[in-house]
């Protein structure tokens, strides 16, 4: 399938913003970490603070390293700190445990509409060129609520779009009343299983708040336990018993049309991989289409990883796309949204179509 454009993790729309000067978007309030989005943010307008600045503030309010809200952000490190030292000044806060506690005590929250980073990617305004690509998705989830089970791979180099079109596409699947698990992988969190170990906790956590029930789910920590004490007698034994039954707790927490997003699959590990090839082969019949994305390009493509790639591509019901760089068409949206007077086809000459 041909690939046009879109913007990427919102980094590029708040772009007019990062210099600190005229504010075009108000301060985000959302939190990019947890499912929450944040409500009486006044003292950020009043104090200057950039959106780009907003989102770092509401997301210190859980201690994040500066690698981690790097990852989440789609920012670098060094950017990360800038942003810090300007909350710092402009908040009057001593240190950074401080600016924690301010970010805890203003917000007031209520429920977001989409967990994870998804949320703070959607933006319909700013959305370019991915028309045909959000279709391919939308129809998937057309027969995935049939019972049908459906696997989407989305691929591409790091900043092509590919969170940003899976954000756009979940966005829908809620206003049409389905569910959305998210789980992401981490290239410094080794932890067997965790993007699915913490959709089966976050699932868990939200029925014991309403209901009592012995029948809850069982903590998807007791199948990792059990994971690392059979390791060191077999650990081929042990990745395939646990990820047996986190399958099992995956297809039993299905109560509806649900979306299961699995971000950034280079850096998963085989546990996880394991339990993604098995949802795609898997013949249950609940309606649950999972979406994955990855990179696929060197240094992240290696033997594995083009492996699980392959054997996921070639499962029934499953389909590839990969995203390609913005046309110069999209890249002239783009450039107009932010009030910018660059030539596209420089700029897509110059970037290859990367919107990051």
């Amino acid at each position: 399938m041909s690939s046009v454009c879109s913007t990427d993790s919102g980094d590029d729309r708040l772009r007019n913003a990062s210099s600190g000067s005229v504010r075009d978007h108000p301060p985000r309030r959302r939190c990019a970490v947890c499912e929450t989005e944040v409500v009486g943010a006044n003292e950020l307008d009043e104090s200057g603070v950039t959106a780009r600045e907003a989102e770092v503030f509401w997301a210190l309010q859980h201690r994040p390293t500066n690698a981690e809200l790097s990852e989440l952000l789609y920012i670098s490190r060094r950017t990360v700190e800038s942003h810090v030292s300007a909350l710092l000044t402009k908040l009057g806060a001593s240190d950074r445990l401080e600016l924690s506690e301010m970010a805890r005590a203003w917000s007031e929250t209520v429920s977001s509409s989409l967990p994870g980073a998804l949320g703070v990617l959607v933006d319909p305004s700013s959305f370019f060129g991915r028309d045909n690509e959000l279709e391919w998705l939308i129809e998937g989830w057309r027969s995935a609520k049939t019972g049908r089970p459906l696997a989407r791979l989305v691929l591409g180099e790091a900043g092509i779009g590919k969170s940003r079109l899976v954000a756009e596409f979940v966005d829908q699947v809620r206003a049409d009343g389905g569910d959305v698990w998210y789980g992401a992988c981490f290239a410094d969190i080794g932890e067997p299983f965790h993007p699915l170990a913490d959709v089966l906790a976050e699932r868990s956590s939200r029925r014991d708040r309403v209901t009592t029930s012995s029948t809850v789910t069982p903590h998807p920590e007791a199948a990792v336990d059990d994971a690392h004490g059979a390791w060191s007698i077999d650990p081929a034994g042990a990745v395939a018993q646990a990820a047996s039954r986190i399958l099992s707790q995956l297809i039993d927490a299905v109560d509806g049309p649900t979306v299961l997003v699995v971000e950034d699959v280079h850096w998963a590990r085989e546990s996880t991989r394991t339990v993604i090839r098995r949802l795609a082969h898997n013949a249950h019949s609940v309606p649950l289409l999972v979406v994955a994305t990855s990179r696929d390009t060197p240094p992240d493509l290696d033997a594995s990883l083009s492996s699980f790639l392959g054997e996921l591509s070639s499962s029934p019901g499953a389909e590839t796309l990969r995203l390609e760089g913005l046309s110069a068409a999209a890249v002239e949206q783009m450039i107009r949204s932010i009030n910018g007077h660059a030539d596209s086809g420089a700029v897509t000459e110059e970037t290859g179509g990367n919107p990051l």
